[in-house]
């Protein structure tokens, strides 16, 4: 994983950086990704990943990342507020237009089914707002970043 990151540090589209979360102490490494998506934009990737580590939430089978390389296309109809310059999957278009109550509805149903997943263990949404990877303590001890 390590190895992989540094193939992306490589690039110079690429950011990775270690990160730190309020709230949350941890000798594990954080790991942040930012990517160049335009001259105008930088995408906040999600990192997926079979590790313990990683928020139940973004375990997968295998390593991967997940960005947005859009604008802000959601900012019209129900995005509560974007960033200047910054884009995540919250600013992708939804495809079939929904009212404010059916957005809202959506939102509370995935918000809430997420704060059940982590809080299992302890664990919030917030934590991961930044933060692409949770990684290892070993990883943390070997990371030259």
């Amino acid at each position: 994983m390590l190895a992989q990151l540094e193939l992306l540090r490589q690039s110079p589209r690429w950011t990775v950086s270690r990160e730190q979360v309020k709230k949350l102490e941890t000798d594990e490494l954080l790991i942040g990704l930012r990517w160049q998506a335009s001259d105008e934009l930088v995408s906040i990737p999600m990192g997926f990943a079979p590790f313990g580590t990683m928020p139940v939430t973004r375990r997968a089978p295998y390593v991967c990342v997940a960005t947005w390389p859009g604008g802000h296309e959601n900012q019209h109809q129900h995005r509560r507020k974007t960033r200047a310059g910054v884009v995540d999957f919250l600013d992708a278009r939804l495809p079939d237009p929904l009212t404010k109550e059916e957005f809202d509805a959506l939102w509370d149903a995935s918000t809430q089914r997420t704060d059940e997943l982590l809080g299992e263990l302890g664990d919030h949404a917030s934590y991961y707002r930044s933060v692409a990877f949770r990684l290892s303590v070993d990883a943390a001890r070997a990371a030259t970043f």
